[in-house]
């Protein structure tokens, strides 16, 4: 936990950025909301097809959803979020100059009773019958 979705348009060139883009989002949810680094997981999609507006070449968009279990306050998820948006607009700033690009942040929660997950804890030491 967290989990993190990232859904971005082919037309945003990000390739050379995106390790990096995916560690500080981790390394801010480590800062702010005192998650363990180690359970940041993070999904990327490239969308191939995508349509925004009358559909447009020039038009382009960058998602990024952070779901983790419920219990944080709302000023937290707040905070997080803008913390996101402002480093996604400066890493995306090549893109924002060439295209229209629209950027958006959304933070979720999970409810506990329904959040299943093995092992328990971050990095548990594997048993022989895990491997």
């Amino acid at each position: 936990m967290p989990k993190i979705s990232i859904e971005y348009t082919k037309n945003l060139l990000i390739d050379e950025i995106k390790k990096d883009l995916v560690l500080e989002i981790h390394k801010i949810i480590n800062k702010l909301v005192s998650i363990n680094i180690e359970n940041c997981k993070t999904r990327i999609l490239q969308l191939q097809d995508f349509y925004v507006g009358n559909g447009e070449d020039y038009h382009a968009f960058f998602h990024v959803e952070i779901r983790f279990l419920e219990g944080r306050n709302e000023q937290l998820k707040n905070q997080l979020g803008k913390k996101i948006l402002e480093l996604l607009k400066k890493s995306l700033e090549n893109s924002l100059n060439k295209l229209k690009v629209q950027i958006t942040v959304l933070i979720e929660d999970l409810p506990k009773r329904y959040y299943f997950k093995y092992p328990m804890g971050t990095f548990s030491p594997l048993r022989k019958d895990d491997v």
